[in-house]
């Protein structure tokens, strides 16, 4: 997680966020003005295939119980979410309350969200009103969100999905390990990352030097503590999925 308070103070100038932060780091910090950054290459060329996060918004699951009296309903519920009717109702609320449809047909949300007399936020209002995103499974149009965003933080949308910042190195969602697996794994694991996250911040802060031999002796310590266990382990339920 990011540290608000070393970005706020001045202390941080470099993190990673979502491209609806800018607006509230720069509210607090006067002449503060936060703009979004490539991730870092090699060479111009190259390509980047791993990003921070590989979905928009977290997945969504839900489940019926058995116990259930009401399953046809349930079921109907949640089948209504992804109905033209159901999706408007889930992402923008009420006709006439809280949006109106322009002349072109796009949504335009009223007053109560963008300027809402109990001094809420946009994003505040959004979410007293309509479907939390990820909350259960439906059709949800993440474009509403950028109702509150100016059109320099939007942008960051571009630069960090641009044609060469892929997300084709990380691990599918459904891969899953064995219960022996994991065991192993939990095993080895929770001390690397500790190592990995005491030598990373030696790295950045040059308490280590990334082009001698302190490299040299991270990467010996790593196998060491099993990590190409760790790679086997991952790879075998990796391939599992990918056979399925």
């Amino acid at each position: 997680m990011v540290d608000t308070e070393l970005v706020t103070s001045e202390q941080s100038g470099v993190w990673y966020s979502f491209y609806t932060m800018p607006q509230m780091y720069e509210s607090s910090v006067e002449g503060m003005v936060v703009s979004a950054l490539p991730s870092p290459k090699l060479a111009e060329s190259d390509t980047v295939h791993i990003r921070l996060a590989d979905v928009l918004v977290p997945p969504a699951g839900i489940a019926i119980s058995a116990d259930c009296e009401h399953k046809e309903i349930a079921m109907q519920w949640l089948d209504y979410l992804f109905t033209e009717e159901g999706a408007t109702l889930a992402n923008y609320g009420i006709e006439g309350e809280t949006f109106e449809y322009a002349d072109d047909g796009s949504v335009v949300f009223t007053d109560l969200i963008l300027n809402n007399s109990d001094g809420m936020t946009v994003s505040q209002a959004i979410r007293t009103k309509m479907l939390l995103p990820s909350l259960v499974p439906s059709h949800y149009d993440w474009t509403r969100e950028l109702i509150s965003i100016n059109e320099k933080d939007v942008a960051s949308y571009d630069i960090w999905g641009a044609p060469d910042h892929l997300d084709d190195w990380v691990m599918p969602s459904g891969v899953s390990l064995t219960s022996e697996e994991s065991t192993e794994l939990a095993s080895y694991y929770a001390d690397i990352q500790t190592y990995f996250k005491e030598a990373s911040n030696q790295f950045i802060s040059g308490v280590l030097d990334v082009d001698g031999e302190d490299w040299d002796a991270y990467i010996s310590t790593l196998e060491g503590m099993n990590l190409e266990r760790c790679v086997e382990i991952r790879q075998a339920a990796l391939d599992r999925y990918l056979a399925r």
